[in-house]
């Protein structure tokens, strides 16, 4: 006969899981437990692990109402903790945090601010009830992907309470390397001010003692990511001098890192012509440097966001040039899609384009379709779009070894 602890490992594997039908399957489970319990069945007897199994469960899916339904199920488990006195049934920091997970994922900070704000008035009473580094760090990053005005003054406000709680004496809340990035990254909704006040997190970084804390890959990539909306002539300067911090640190930028160099120079708007200069320079670098690396190779959208430098940073005999041996590139890669396509035609003279491409011009519509097939086999219309292929090296976005496959 199966016991609670049965059927919570089945449990389990349900909240652990990426099926659509988790949810149902993990209902099912419960409904079943229920059943047998109110059949006199008490080895059967759901508790507060189930239910947080249960949360988890919707905290990851992506139906509708999920995180509504979660903090359902922990003000359930509450209810009969403190109505019926049921010690099985307290939530624990894990219900807790599964909730603001759910929370998280929908990116509804002022509800995952609400669960750890309630977590916090329950510590004094329940010691195991209070928040750690891990709980912070998702309310942090609820915050950062809210998106909201102001999110990277609350982001900030939540570090300086984790740095002085530290500071006092509690280890179960010091800063980790993810707060600070996540801090960084709440910034990017700071405006004008964005600049500025991510600057001084990575400063903090930087001039830690703590190896743990300092800049990795992630750090970079996302201040770069605010540099590239910076409105000021010194970008391009500041993207090299983050290069150059990342080469002394031994860090390897990767697909998001130069992504992120090539947004710098595309967005460079400068009327001064040797800061554009400066910026097609970095942009031609930077695209060589992908392509020369042993780990990582161009994805379609790092071609596209060249090709828009090209049209915006360069003219004449050195454009045809430039644009002649990237296009050719990005066919031998596989890479060319049909955005790219309407891209190159509306920037650039068709005539050029047929020349590049050796291909007769009236053959040349905004589709791939009547172009040879390997010069897109790896792109965005025989796989996943290029917003995909970026998603695909995100797993590996921490270490800078990454490297997309050609079929």
């Amino acid at each position: 006969m199966p016991n609670t602890v049965t059927f919570n490992t089945a449990l389990s594997a349900f909240a652990k899981g990426s099926n659509k039908n988790d949810v149902s399957n993990a209902e099912t489970i419960l409904e079943q437990m229920k059943a047998l319990h109110s059949q006199g069945y008490s080895t059967v007897k759901p508790n507060a692990f189930t239910f947080t199994n249960m949360i988890s469960c919707y905290a990851h899916s992506n139906e509708n109402g999920s995180a509504i339904r979660a903090e359902e199920i922990l003000q359930h488990m509450q209810e009969i903790y403190e109505e019926h006195g049921d010690e099985s049934m307290m939530p624990t920091k894990a219900s807790f945090g599964a909730v603001l997970n759910a929370w998280a994922r929908e990116g509804n900070a002022y509800r995952a601010q609400a669960i750890v704000d309630h977590m916090e008035t329950l510590q004094d009473v329940h010691r195991e009830m209070s928040a750690n580094t891990v709980i912070y760090n998702t309310l942090i990053n609820s915050w950062s992907k809210s998106k909201l005005k102001g999110s990277g003054k609350r982001a900030e406000e939540i570090l300086e309470k984790m740095q002085e709680l530290y500071k006092n004496g509690n280890d179960e809340v010091k800063p980790s390397r993810i707060t600070y990035n996540s801090v960084i990254s709440a910034h990017q909704t700071s405006g004008k001010d964005a600049y500025n006040f991510s600057k001084r997190i990575l400063h903090q970084m930087e001039d830690s003692e703590d190896q743990s804390i300092q800049p990795d890959v992630v750090t970079y990539t996302t201040f770069l990511n605010i540099v590239s909306k910076y409105n000021n002539h010194r970008k391009i300067e500041i993207s090299e001098q983050i290069l150059e911090k990342m080469a002394r640190r031994n860090l390897r930028p990767n697909n998001f890192t130069y992504d992120a160099v090539l947004r710098v120079c595309l967005f460079t708007n400068a009327k001064d012509y040797q800061i554009t200069r400066k910026a097609l320079i970095l942009a031609v670098k930077t695209l060589s440097a992908i392509q020369e690396s042993p780990l990582i190779i161009p994805t379609s959208y790092t071609y596209s966001l060249f090709f828009s430098i090209l049209a915006k940073h360069s003219t004449g005999k050195e454009q045809e040039k430039l644009l002649h041996r990237t296009l050719n590139d990005c066919c031998k890669s596989g890479l060319l899609t049909d955005s790219i396509l309407k891209q190159l035609k509306e920037n650039f003279r068709p005539r050029l384009i047929g020349e590049i491409l050796e291909f007769p011009i009236e053959n040349i519509s905004s589709s791939i379709k009547n172009l040879p097939p390997e010069w897109s086999l790896n792109s965005s219309n025989k796989l996943p779009s290029a917003s995909s292929q970026r998603r695909a090296v995100q797993s590996q976005h921490h270490t800078g070894r990454t490297r997309i496959k050609r079929r």
